[in-house]
């Protein structure tokens, strides 16, 4: 399972605090990880804990979900805090690169002088051209979220044809009707992970679990495993 990973955002439904979550992440045998703060509140409480940084290390591959509720990153207050405490971790913490989701990016300047490396997600609301023209002229990292690839207007080939050297990591979901973020065990959508078989970036599990549904998470592993590693 190297190249698989799991999001803490998979168990929003779960009403459970961050340690917990890194204790899951363990117990179901991950190395690699992704750890999502939804909000500027999350990320602060969690940088501001020497424990939870600690946990993190104990994973052999980190990346950081950078917060997209009710932020824009541009020259502002919000901005630098993001900044600050995202700093606070990569201190104590070796990480792979921080996502940031495109949708929230208002001034690239802002990442001029970034002191840690980043990878940005493709959007859930701006179109494929305006993403196509921002990876040609800043020339980013990408995270291929496959879920918004198709969903809402479908370029996952164009992505893949033209931008595949700059995905960095893919991240994992499907939906069934407007319900978003399902479980491919769930959705079926297994065509999706054999597109992304040529790949070289690691799987990212995204989907939204059920409260306790270990096994519905041992299952998407068991899908990925077979579909893009079998």
């Amino acid at each position: 399972m190297c190249d698989i990973a799991i999001s803490t955002s998979a168990f929003c439904l779960w009403d459970i605090g961050p340690e917990r979550k890194l204790n899951i992440c363990k117990e179901l045998g991950f190395n690699r990880i992704v750890i999502a703060f939804s909000t500027l509140k999350m990320l602060r409480q969690f940088a501001s804990s020497p424990k939870l940084c600690e946990k993190l290390t104990q994973f052999n591959h980190v990346m950081i979900h950078a917060p997209w509720c009710g932020i824009n990153y541009k020259n502002n207050k919000a901005t630098k805090d993001v900044f600050a405490h995202l700093d606070m971790i990569v201190q104590k913490v070796k990480i792979d690169a921080v996502i940031f989701h495109f949708d929230c990016i208002k001034d690239w300047s802002q990442f001029r002088d970034c002191s840690f490396p980043y990878y940005i997600k493709n959007p859930n609301h701006a179109s494929w051209q305006t993403f196509d023209e921002a990876l040609h002229q800043h020339g980013f990292d990408s995270v291929l979220d496959i879920n918004r690839s198709i969903r809402f207007e479908d370029y996952i080939d164009k992505y893949l044809n033209h931008h595949g050297e700059q995905i960095k990591a893919i991240h994992v979901s499907g939906f069934i009707d407007e319900l978003g973020r399902t479980p491919i065990v769930e959705s079926g959508q297994m065509e999706l992970l054999n597109k992304v078989k040529q790949v070289n970036a690691p799987i990212i599990i995204e989907g939204l679990f059920s409260p306790g549904d270990f096994e519905g998470i041992r299952e998407e592993i068991k899908v990925i495993q077979d579909s893009v590693y079998g």
